[in-house]
């Protein structure tokens, strides 16, 4: 049926549930959406940023590292899919907010510690941290989404 015809009736329907126990546990179409998705990409996502966890000599090789395990990452079929479904439900949606407050979001904060602790070190010039990071994000994503 898709995202945009499913409702939370449906869904709790073909589930065998009532619909006020799924709105228990989600209070929208959007966050059971965002929720499910988050689940099936996390563990890739936290494995991308472990390698930013550990300790290394040479912080450009775990960059560039890092740098091409997110490129595929944002290529596998999964995230197109959430990327394809959050773009059709219109500008300023639920539904992208919620993903974007469910992982993204704290990842992204994630990275910009590792870049200012780099920053620190010396190894990166200080400029702020968020900004390199949405910086590097933009050149990541250039061309693929």
């Amino acid at each position: 049926m898709g995202y945009q015809r499913a409702s939370m009736a449906s869904i709790s329907a073909r589930l065998g549930g009532s619909k006020a126990t799924l709105y228990g546990y989600f209070n929208s179409k959007e966050a059971l959406f965002a929720a499910v998705m988050m689940t099936a990409l996390e563990e890739q996502g936290e494995q991308m940023l472990q390698l930013l966890e550990v300790s290394s000599e040479d912080p450009v090789a775990t960059l560039k590292t890092f740098a091409l395990r997110y490129v595929s990452f944002i290529r596998t079929p999964e995230l197109q899919a959430t990327i394809r479904t959050t773009s059709s439900s219109g500008v300023g949606n639920a539904l992208g907010v919620e993903l974007y407050e469910l992982e993204p979001k704290r990842a992204w904060d994630e990275i910009a510690g590792y870049m200012e602790r780099l920053m620190e070190a010396g190894v990166l010039i200080s400029a702020p941290p968020l900004r390199t990071t949405y910086h590097l994000k933009g050149l990541l994503e250039a061309g693929i989404l």
